[in-house]
Order: C-alpha cells, then sequence, then structure tokens
C-alpha cells in the first residue's frame, strides 16, 4: 500500500522522490510535456490542473484521484475549485465529462 502525504509540500517532495527513483526529475518530465517545472510544481502541491496532475500520477504509478485526493470527491468525480477575481472566496463544483453539472 502506497502512502502519499497529503499536505502539499510534503506531497510535492513525495512525487520528486518517486520521480528521482525512477531516474526521472521535474525538469525531464516538464522537458518532456513542453511546461515548465514551475507549473509542474504547483500542480504537484496542488494547484488543480488536471492535465499535469494526470502526468504525475501517471509518472508517479498512482491513480490521479489517489495523488490529488482533495480534488475528488467520494463518488470519483473530479471538484473543480474556482477563485473569484479580486476576493478569497472559493467555491467547489462536481463535473461530469468535462461540462459543470
Amino acid at each position: 500500500m502506497t502512502i502519499i502525504p497529503s499536505h502539499p509540500f510534503e506531497r510535492r517532495l513525495w512525487i520528486i522522490a518517486r520521480l528521482h527513483g525512477q531516474g526521472v526529475t521535474l525538469t525531464e518530465l516538464a522537458a518532456r510535456h513542453n511546461t515548465s517545472v514551475s507549473a509542474f510544481s504547483h500542480a504537484a502541491r496542488g494547484a488543480p490542473n488536471l492535465r499535469l496532475e494526470q502526468v504525475l500520477a501517471e509518472a508517479c504509478g498512482v491513480s490521479v484521484s489517489k495523488l490529488f485526493s482533495e480534488h475528488y470527491a467520494g463518488n470519483g468525480r473530479r471538484l473543480i475549485r474556482s477563485q473569484k477575481k479580486h476576493t478569497a472566496s472559493h467555491h467547489s463544483t462536481i463535473v461530469k465529462s468535462g461540462a459543470a453539472a
């Protein structure tokens, strides 16, 4: 059983260690996917980015819903958090097939 840290910074370190164990760095992964290391680092800490989350999960050999469990409801559906411009309020929406339900 794989235990993945839930704290964002600890999870990022776990991901980096897992990648290094496979001989891959975050920099190499970012280059392969034509994305910045910063974007991957933010995603590894939990910033919502489905594409990068999927790449990280696949590279780590775990499901995306397990690696980023805070982004998924108990039924397996993805939660989308959005932030209103100039406010600190957040809300969650369950999405189905890429469209808001």
